[in-house]
């Protein structure tokens, strides 16, 4: 009994309900300032101190650092964070949050790149491939002169590596970004999932028009019944969820005129925060007893990811719940599979239909899929993460293990929870462009798997809209799918890729023989919405053809 009370204890909600019985006026916390006061607090580096409205008998320890812990990630900031933080935050993750670790395994393995530097050639040439408009005006800034290094430092590159045929071309980090940090990837992670749900299919494991429900009965009655493993693949699972909420915002930020196939796209709901945070707390109020706690959780339109944020990784101080839901906890789902079933179906959408990458691309899809892959693999005693660990990781010859972020309830995070470094991505990226397998000749991904990428049908290529030139792109497989910018004697050709927000991507170019892979705290990185990773492409695109002309190859 006594074991029972001291873990009921570390709940607040058993703490509050345990004192109603012990005490008849149980004692008031101390007085709040109240918001935005308290907000200040629980965002700033001192997050993890005494609160200055606190009257307590010991001194405050003032961390040096930029950040104490992750902050509730979908607090409203009307200013970016400062630099220093964001940097700090990228490139410490897996000291924020939990993280699962990983493993390279056996170093006897090991495999050391090689490298054939081109840096004078590559740092000096000025680049000739714009990416324009139909009216032929430029859609990038592009600077005077531009260079590689003069568009990789106005959009804060940490690091980036360049592999041609096999070998490292050009390698660049820029302080305090080192050759072994772990940098959070964001969505790159994504593509990892893509290729262990191709890898069981290879296996006979599962089959791609099996029904998600058919693996996880949870979500039955939700908006993924009646999807597909396929649509969910390809991001084609009609299910309500907003992924860019702030979408319109950001591009008129940007000073840019709205592309003309979106539309009137920028005029639907997005979310507002404050009426989502006032909408939540009077359910709360309105549905909430005292005892036993009974609450009716709904899903606010159009604010879904801040209400997945909050189930599955935010940390907050209880003024923090209290401020937004009125009560002093988290009062909705408490784990990334608790808040998924409540998704519905977008009353506009289908699936398996293809509208656009804005549109189709929702990062909780994501996590149904590796949710499908822990019921498959849970069968045989195992996980993804173990999959992920013994099957891909620990077979390229890595040198660092890989972070993988956990949520509530120990669930990895695989929309966007990996960490890891810069030369670890670009040994993983130079198996896929050799065929799967690594420099020792051992099979890592199947070549079936990778001729999906290499050869898309015409369903998955990017789609020609009038407004780009080149910067539209397909998805398959959790990959994204680009086209040729290399010139006519590479017509038709498409590369392969992972993307993640904020600068992150590692992209595969067959026909150049060329990969690339870049790790970057850009927090502007996804305001234009497609220019920025589009002008990038056509950079390397063009430094590409320069490289296989200088290795006379003519590849």
């Amino acid at each position: 009994m006594k074991a029972n009370v001291i873990a009921l204890l570390g709940y607040p909600k058993f703490v509050y309900a345990f004192a109603s019985v012990t005490a008849a006026n149980p004692p008031s916390p101390p007085p709040s300032q109240g918001f935005p006061y308290d907000y200040a607090w629980i965002s700033s580096a001192n997050a993890c101190s005494k609160p200055d409205f606190f009257d307590v008998n010991w001194k405050v320890y003032n961390n040096t650092k930029p950040l104490c812990k992750l902050y509730p990630m979908n607090a409203v900031e009307t200013d970016p964070w400062p630099k220093e933080r964001f940097r700090f935050k990228l490139m410490n993750e897996v000291a924020l949050l939990p993280h699962r670790v990983i493993s390279k395994r056996d170093p006897a393995a090991y495999v050391e790149l090689q490298k054939d530097l081109k840096t004078d050639i590559i740092e000096n040439h000025v680049l000739q491939n714009r990416v324009v408009q139909d009216n032929g005006s430029p859609w990038y800034n592009y600077p005077e002169d531009a260079t590689l290094p003069k568009l990789l430092a106005q959009d804060d590159t940490d690091g980036i590596i360049i592999m041609h045929q096999g070998k490292i071309v050009y390698e660049n980090y820029t302080p305090p970004f080192t050759s072994y940090t772990h940098h959070r990837i964001f969505s790159d992670t994504k593509s990892f999932v893509g290729l262990m749900v191709q890898m069981l299919i290879n296996a006979g494991r599962l089959r791609e028009d099996d029904q998600l429900t058919d693996y996880v009965p949870e979500l039955k009655g939700s908006g993924f019944e009646g999807a597909t493993v396929g649509n969910a693949l390809n991001m084609r699972v009609a299910v309500a969820y907003a992924e860019y909420p702030d979408k319109c915002a950001k591009y008129e930020k940007s000073g840019n005129e709205l592309p003309a196939f979106w539309g009137d796209k920028c005029v639907r709901q997005t979310c507002d925060f404050e009426d989502a945070f006032r909408q939540i707390r009077d359910n709360v109020t309105s549905t909430t007893s005292a005892e036993p706690f009974t609450y009716t959780f709904s899903v606010v339109p159009g604010c879904e990811t801040m209400q997945m944020f909050d189930a599955t990784i935010t940390q907050a101080h209880s003024s923090y719940w209290e401020h937004y839901y009125g009560v002093p906890y988290n009062p909705g789902p408490q784990n990334l599979r608790e808040f998924i079933p409540l998704l519905q179906k977008h009353k506009d959408q289908e699936h398996g239909k293809w509208y656009d990458e804005h549109t189709n691309y929702k990062s909780i899809i994501t996590d149904v899929l590796a949710w499908v892959i822990d019921k498959i693999l849970g069968e045989d005693g195992s996980s993804s993460e173990e999959y992920f660990e013994e099957n891909l990781w620990s077979k390229v010859g890595q040198g660092h293990d890989a972070m993988l972020m956990l949520g509530n309830a120990q669930i990895p995070w695989w929309q966007g929870g990996m960490s890891v470094t810069l030369p670890d991505m670009a040994r993983f990226s130079d198996v896929l462009l050799n065929g799967g397998k690594n420099k020792h000749g051992v099979e890592v991904v199947p070549e079936a798997v990778l001729a999906r990428l290499r050869h898309p049908p015409a369903d998955f290529l990017p789609k020609q809209v009038a407004g780009f030139q080149k910067c539209r792109m397909g998805y398959r497989d959790q990959f994204w799918i680009g086209q040729n910018q290399a010139g006519e004697a590479h017509a038709d050709k498409t590369w392969f890729g992972f993307i993640g927000i904020h600068g992150q991507y590692a992209w595969i170019y067959p026909h150049l023989n060329m990969t690339v892979v870049r790790q970057s705290t850009d927090e502007d990185y996804d305001k234009w919405l497609g220019v920025v990773p589009c002008a990038h492409d056509a950079a390397f695109q063009e430094l590409g053809v320069l490289l296989g002309q200088i290795a006379g190859s003519g590849k």
